[in-house]
């Protein structure tokens, strides 16, 4: 384990995380044994302050229920409600999705030993846990480390009032008495190196100087204001220290699919470099896949995570595609979002976490579990969900590998945090989503509209949540409120909403729309511009003459402003509507740009027959242009910055520079030169994505796209224009491009990666891509580099496939 973990040459010899209001204020746990909950909360609260530059307050109250077994808690472990735990307790309250919750709605109240579980439930977590390292046996190092990285840090000690001093300074020695188990968490705040030894009780005293600043739970009557110092060679102190990072953020998944809800207790071992374990699950109502969660039990473990998003078999090795690569410096927990969000194809998918020995510790690999205990509730078995074995080819079922599991009821720990589609209506508004809220424009003569929610399509009971009170789908949302709403079943995250009403009495209709003219026949204003020119919407209502319409989607732009269409003659369809998206109805508006003039090029005759009239549909269209010598060079490799250009081009998508902070950072991509800003938003729009091991991300700008990969961003891209995201149109083409390839005889179709195989079957079937004949062999050539006219073919192709739809 290396000692310095983010390479700092040296620490300083005394650091307090108060001196940066880092640290919440000191709270009273008064009779109960809850200090463990007290240090999750404090921890947490320093990581918000340092990481997020937010001051937060987190109830420990609804930990202490949502832990225990009182109120007809069924996933309560066995403990009272004001009883101890530990930090793997609260751990599994964070990975489960139960917190934090604010103090505000759920205050703390010692006197307070049981409630229905039903009042702890209409509680909703506020923010997401993304990882809480825990370091075993630590050196001071990685504790100081652990304290200036997070804020603060939780730590166990033995408490006994005789190891005290006068000098608010504590130091129970192992080598003084017969050891005692810990009794107490606290929360390590700083340090002193300098803190003299003889500061503490000399029965107890240890060899040298140096002491952790800690904060503890027994309000401001203990210690120095509720602070004290702590000997680095307590016998306790950095037995398992751990520190937490939550964020406050709208989580990024809305389901989560478990079975550990109690956490880690035990673990599986084998004598191998490498160790796979897998989980099946029901997609229920998931679209896709956003990221997993499991526990790493050495240091320095890598990992990869594989998805089955087809059938939840866990031993077809051949559905199986690898979406995340990285290595973990310390163990803990950690939510691993995937690289790219998988879209699930049937009822069930699997999720597999292979992990390597770690540098040092060959042939000991480790499996995490919960195992029914005298302190988890009731656990339940599920045969033949989970696998085992050194590799996805032989994987086994864990109850045979070890039947000893089915008695303590083993479950692998392994979350999986998925995505579900949900859209909102009013019946007496309209509804509009902005940064993650929803905004609800009440009619003009009502005051109040019941809402209705579907989730991938159907009607999805929920609450609606405000100040801690529960109504159902009859409840009404009213003018000038603010509510929340979380799904009944508890699978999605808590939504805001703000309500308001039109202040607009007449509605509004659209008279006029610059050089658009309406089409009756179509339903929509038609606009024709000039090559490489832009559309500038000019609006004329009936009423309120200043009130603006806009474009949607919201990307678009406002009226007034000028709107790039793509750079190809085929329709841009936009709606333009009232900016309070209620007081006139929704107008189609469709775009046609007039193809460029044809450039002189010396190379023409160069150009394949074959592909001569895609190459001049793609130049006149300003997707392909010659070279300073004026040059095609059709059989050049198409290059991976080449291809951003070209998508960029296609979609009419500007290549502007991202906010600060956002755009991608690329090991090989330098700043400013001409190209940065296609990789930028090539990257950010999805269209392209660069290579992540760890420690290195790189985009590779000068590297010969290969045909697979093509394809892949062209899918991409066709499903942009088409108004869907690619997991929506990987669905929507995929059964049928899957019959449709039966029937075809492609020589080299299982020599497509895994990764690209979704995408390649909808490329061919929709003739995106076509495979080569070689003396009668139908070839597809995916690891093959695409050429320059090649792509002009796949381009023209895909003009017609998106004018088709």
């Amino acid at each position: 384990r290396q000692t310095l973990l983010k390479g700092y040459s040296s620490y300083p010899e005394t650091y307090d995380s108060r001196d940066s209001g880092l640290i919440s204020a000191v709270a009273d746990q008064e009779s109960t044994d809850l200090c463990w909950a007290f240090t999750q909360t404090a921890v947490a609260e320093a990581y918000v302050a340092k990481a997020q530059e937010a001051q937060v307050d987190y109830s420990e109250n609804h930990i202490k229920f949502s832990t225990s077994n009182t109120g007809g808690n069924s996933l309560g472990h066995l403990r009272g409600a004001n009883e101890g735990g530990n930090e793997y307790i609260s751990l599994a309250y964070l990975a489960r999705g139960n917190g934090f919750v604010l103090e505000s709605d759920d205050p703390f109240s010692a006197e307070s030993s049981s409630r229905a579980i039903a009042l702890t439930d209409q509680r909703y977590a506020q923010g997401y846990l993304e990882h809480m390292k825990i370091i075993e046996e630590a050196s001071v190092e990685e504790a100081k480390e652990l304290i200036m990285e997070y804020g603060a840090a939780g730590a166990r000690m033995y408490f006994d009032i005789a190891c005290f001093s006068g000098r608010n300074a504590y130091c129970y020695s192992a080598s003084s008495v017969e050891l005692q188990p810990a009794n107490h968490m606290i929360t390590l705040i700083g340090w002193d190196d300098h803190y003299s030894k003889d500061h503490f009780n000399p029965q107890m005293s240890p060899k040298n100087d140096g002491a952790f600043i800690a904060k503890n739970s027994w309000g401001k009557a203990f210690g120095e204001q509720g602070y004290f110092y702590i000997s680095y060679e307590d016998a306790w102190v950095l037995s398992s220290v751990f520190a937490t990072a939550y964020s406050t953020e709208e989580a990024p998944y809305n389901g989560i699919r478990q079975y550990d809800y109690y956490g880690v207790n035990g673990t599986l071992g084998a004598e191998s470099d490498t160790l796979v374990y897998a989980a099946a699950y029901d997609t229920q109502d998931a679209a896709l896949l956003e990221g997993i969660g499991t526990y790493i039990m050495n240091p320095g473990t890598r990992v990869e995570v594989y998805v089955n998003p087809y059938n939840g078999s866990c031993t077809d090795a051949a559905k199986f595609r690898r979406v995340y690569t990285g290595t973990f410096e310390e163990g803990g927990y950690y939510r691993i979002p995937l690289d790219t969000q998988v879209p699930f194809y049937g009822s069930r998918f699997a999720v597999a976490v292979k992990i390597y020995a770690t540098a040092g510790l060959p042939n000991q690999t480790y499996v995490p579990l919960q195992l029914q205990s005298g302190l988890t509730g009731q656990c339940e078995f599920y045969a033949d969900t989970f696998y085992l074995g050194t590799d996805l080819s032989d994987m086994e079922s864990m109850e045979t590998i070890d039947a000893e599991l089915k008695s303590y009821k083993g479950a692998l720990c392994l979350k999986a945090f998925t995505r579900s589609d949900l859209s909102v209506s009013a019946e007496n508004g309209t509804v509009r989503k902005e940064d993650g809220a929803y905004r609800v424009v009440l009619a003009q003569d009502t005051a109040s509209s019941a809402l209705h929610i579907r989730r991938n399509g159907q009607e999805l009971p929920f609450y609606i949540n405000d100040l801690c009170t529960q109504v159902k789908n009859d409840g009404k949302v009213q003018e000038g409120g603010t509510y929340y709403f979380k799904a009944e079943d508890g699978t999605h995250a808590r939504y805001s909403i703000t309500v308001e009403r039109s202040t607009l009495s007449n509605q509004c209709e659209l008279l006029a729309f610059g050089n658009a003219l309406w089409n009756e026949e179509a339903g929509a204003y038609i606009a024709n511009i000039a090559a490489d020119s832009a559309f500038i919407p000019e609006a004329s209502v009936s009423a309120g003459a200043s009130f603006a319409l806009y474009a949607l989607p919201e990307a678009v732009g406002r009226i007034g402003q000028s709107i790039t269409p793509n750079l190809y003659s085929t329709r841009l369809q936009l709606r333009v509507t009232a900016e309070d998206g209620f007081t006139a109805r929704d107008y189609p508006l469709v775009i046609y740009r007039a193809p460029g003039t044809l450039p002189e090029l010396r190379d023409w005759d160069a150009v394949s027959d074959w592909a001569l009239s895609a190459m001049k549909k793609t130049v006149e269209y300003g997707l392909f242009k010659g070279d300073d010598q004026g040059l095609l060079n059709p059989f050049d490799s198409l290059s991976r910055v080449e291809a951003a250009v070209l998508l960029l081009r296609f979609g009419g998508i500007e290549a502007t520079a991202v906010e600060e902070g956002q755009a991608p950072w690329y090991s090989d991509v330098e700043l400013n030169v001409w190209y940065t800003n296609y990789i930028n938003a090539a990257t950010h729009t999805g269209m392209i994505n660069g290579h992540t091991d760890p420690g290195y991300r790189c985009f590779e700008p000068f590297r010969a796209v290969t045909r697979e990969e093509y394809a892949v961003m062209m899918v991409r891209l066709v499903a942009y224009l088409n108004g869907q995201s690619e997991a929506e149109f990987l669905q929507a083409q995929l059964p049928a491009a899957r019959e449709w390839l039966q029937d075809q005889s492609f020589a080299d179709l299982d020599h497509v990666s895994l990764w690209a195989s979704d995408h390649m079957a909808v490329a061919l079937y929709l003739r995106i891509f076509n495979g080569s004949s070689d003396f009668g062999i139908l070839q597809i050539r995916p690891q093959d580099p695409i050429d320059r006219q090649e792509t002009a073919k796949v381009l023209e192709n895909s003009l017609n496939l998106v004018e088709k739809f």
